[in-house]
């Protein structure tokens, strides 16, 4: 993978991890935090597409692999409330 690759890569993972924040009405932090988590979040979309076996809505096809950007969104958004919710317990 070049340096292209993965700057767009952490720049398309930063947008998904800011739409699980807004989705789910929590702030986790700035750029990095989004992309961090847009990154796992896409990785647990990825993992619940394929073993539900839903279908695949607006995938993109980036660098030769198609990813399901609403399934990783979701994920995005699961992994969002999953870290809220234990950040409010130890509180």
């Amino acid at each position: 993978m070049e340096l292209i690759e993965i700057i767009i890569l952490i720049i398309v993972s930063a947008v998904i991890g800011a739409f699980g924040q807004i989705l789910t009405d929590f702030d986790l932090g700035g750029f990095f935090t989004s992309a961090l988590v847009g990154f796992l979040g896409a990785f647990l979309g990825i993992w619940i597409s394929r073993n539900y076996d839903v279908p695949i809505f607006l995938p993109i096809t980036f660098a030769g692999k198609t990813y399901p950007i609403i399934w990783c969104i979701i994920g995005s958004s699961v992994l969002v409330i999953g870290i809220g919710g234990i950040r409010k317990m130890f509180r």
